[in-house]
């Protein structure tokens, strides 16, 4: 990576190549804790929701999230009911599936 090296030295590349499998494997854990915990929550709710459709959607649904279509308005909220909505939950349960958009009542 010659592009690398000047800003990060001559062993830039390999470092990036000796990393790249921890970076992957940490990065792999995280997306299924996410796509995990939404389903436990669908789950605890009783709302229908396969595995492999969460697998499918709910990385989706969180990186329409992520953009800045909006300011972050609702984005994420309409992502879980249309997705979700498309693996055939139905609207309010959808929503509800956004365990993220909860707030503690104290």
């Amino acid at each position: 990576m010659p592009v690398l090296e000047p800003a990060l030295g001559p062993s830039s590349w390999s470092a990036l190549l000796r990393q790249a499998p921890a970076v992957f494997g940490l990065s792999l854990l995280i997306h299924l804790t996410t796509v995990g915990s939404n389903l436990l929550f669908a789950h605890a709710l009783r709302v229908r929701l396969e595995p492999w459709d969460a697998m499918a959607l709910v990385p989706l649904i969180v990186l329409a999230g992520r953009s800045d279509l909006s300011g972050g308005a609702g984005v994420r909220e309409a992502g879980f009911v249309y997705f979700l909505g498309r693996a055939g939950v139905a609207k309010e349960p959808a929503l509800a599936v956004d365990w993220r958009g909860w707030r503690p009542s104290i």
